[in-house]
């Protein structure tokens, strides 16, 4: 079995709304592409 996984690399600001919807638009994107998994290592101010 083949999994696909992304990895997305966020430069996270102190407005967690947007950090929470930056993302959900590359979540879904690498969706779109694929993905299974969508990881965001090292991500802060959630």
């Amino acid at each position: 079995m083949l999994v696909r996984i992304a990895l997305g690399q966020l430069e996270s600001g102190a407005d967690i709304r947007a950090n929470l919807a930056a993302i959900d638009r590359f979540a879904a994107e690498a969706a779109r592409d694929g993905a299974a998994l969508v990881a965001f290592p090292g991500v802060r101010h959630l």
